[in-house]
């Protein structure tokens, strides 16, 4: 893809929040492309072209070197902020992930692998089981959180759940969206954020569009949350200026 050759590719960050504190946890670093005619494209508008194509590892080691370029300017700012980034199945189970992985953390060796969260999706769960807990496994030794996107949207059953190294479990939207007027989907909400609780992972409620949400996920259990009702996707250079707007503020009260 020529767009990875000249350098059209960008990262916007959307800002994760703790429902009770306010505190804002973390980033999530999401791909975007700049496109010279059509504009900020998100991955819906040219991932699946992507996806299991010859690029697709490349551009994910794209996304990897960036973020870490980007904490590396952000420590030396004075802000430690923590961040995840997403993995594709074909990623995730490429023969050299964890060697490429672990050259970029040494590489730039002032960001610390704890303030790092991997984030892969159910798919990922449908290929090689025992080499993806592999992976993930040393992932983890190196000292990255690894977190369960999408939970609740595909096939991921508990047995896989239970056999995998995951620290954190993310409610998939569609579970969220109608959370005020569907009693099922607070029933699904809360019983993910029991299950969670058992087997010691945290929970993050993607798609909180609005304020409102805040509260009922609150009654439900739910600390972490993140969506356009907290913040749309923003470049990194806004982030400073917003978190000290929201930290002013502290709104959701």
């Amino acid at each position: 893809m020529d767009a990875l050759i000249n350098d059209e590719f960008v990262l916007h960050y959307q800002p994760k929040i703790d429902l009770f504190s306010r505190s804002m946890t973390g980033l999530e670093a999401l791909l975007r492309w700049q496109h010279p005619e059509r504009g900020l494209l998100t991955p819906v508008e040219f991932l699946p072209a992507v996806l299991d194509s010859d690029i697709e590892f490349e551009l994910g080691q794209w996304v990897i070197r960036r973020l870490l370029q980007q904490m590396t300017e952000w420590s030396e700012a004075g802000h430690d902020y923590h961040a995840s980034f997403n993995v594709s199945a074909g990623q995730l189970l490429h023969p050299e992930f964890c060697h490429n992985l672990e050259y970029l953390l040494a590489r730039y060796a002032g960001v610390l692998p704890g303030r790092l969260e991997l984030e892969f999706q159910e798919n990922a769960v449908q290929n090689d089981l025992p080499k993806l807990s592999a992976v993930l496994a040393h992932c983890r030794q190196l000292g990255l959180k690894i977190s369960l996107d999408n939970f609740g949207a595909e096939h991921a059953s508990l047995i896989n759940l239970k056999s995998l190294p995951v620290d954190i479990l993310k409610i998939d939207r569609s579970f969220i969206t109608d959370l005020l007027t569907n009693p099922a989907d607070a029933c699904m909400v809360e019983g993910v954020v029991q299950l969670a609780t058992a087997l010691q992972m945290l929970v993050v409620a993607e798609g909180m569009e609005v304020p409102e949400l805040g509260k009922r996920l609150q009654q439900l259990g739910c600390h972490y949350v993140q969506g356009y009702g907290i913040s749309h996707p923003m470049p990194a250079s806004a982030i400073s200026d917003w978190l000290l707007e929201w930290n002013r503020n502290r709104p959701l009260q």
